[in-house]
């Protein structure tokens, strides 16, 4: 900063730090990278600090570039399954799912979960995926839990961990073959071993092929 470069390299400045003392020089940085007219290039492996601090992300997997864009872009659009499971704490839930494609609609089934898909949500890449096993992700804010089994549901399932955060907790169950997530807020109190149904917002899929594991439901 005092040599005044027109572009600085910062290489994982906080790992050493304990937590608040992080988040209070992360504070600091980004301070000081909005008055000053510099490039600022920051390497990080802690997900927090690239989506709060970034403009733009650059995800990197084996020294191999993933995905360029901003924070929303990465979070809301990843373009694989590595940058799905790698941003997001915790990360994306993956199901193995088949899409079923009658001529009009489109139906996920994974394993005894099936769902309709929105039509303004399918692509003509998932359409051609039809018939093909692929993976399907969706975000833990996106799976909804409740113990009322009388409620509308897809899945019935026993917690198996839960962590409660303050103004939210995060529930673990099995769904589908997979160990899954859920993040909702604390009105209701869950233990280890409660029956719960699991409601899951069918529009917030993402589809990734089988074999590439690149994101075949990104709209244009």
């Amino acid at each position: 900063l005092a040599r005044e470069t027109e572009a600085i390299l910062m290489d994982e400045p906080l790992s050493n730090l304990d937590a608040k003392l992080r988040v209070q020089t992360r504070g600091e940085i980004i301070n000081l990278h909005r008055k000053l007219p510099r490039t600022v290039i920051y390497v990080t492996h802690d997900q927090t600090e690239a989506m709060t601090m970034g403009d733009r992300i650059v995800v990197m997997n084996e020294g191999v570039i993933q995905q360029v864009g901003t924070p929303e872009e990465v979070y809301h659009r990843p373009a694989n399954v590595f940058v799905a499971g790698f941003i997001g704490s915790p990360p994306m839930n993956f199901f193995s799912c088949v899409l079923e494609d009658d001529g009009e609609t489109m139906t996920g089934a994974c394993g005894e979960i099936r769902f309709q898909l929105p039509v303004s949500r399918v692509t003509p890449r998932m359409r051609s995926a039809a018939g093909q096993t692929v993976i399907a992700g969706i975000r833990p804010e996106h799976l909804f839990v409740t113990k009322d089994l009388a409620q509308p549901h897809l899945w019935e399932a026993s917690v198996k961990i839960v962590e409660v955060l303050g103004l939210e907790q995060r529930i673990t169950f099995d769904m589908a073959g997979s160990e899954c997530t859920a993040r909702i807020d604390c009105t209701e109190k869950f233990f280890v071993g409660d029956a719960i149904a699991v409601q899951v917002e069918s529009s917030a899929f993402h589809f990734f092929d089988g074999t590439t594991e690149e994101n075949i439901s990104l709209l244009a």
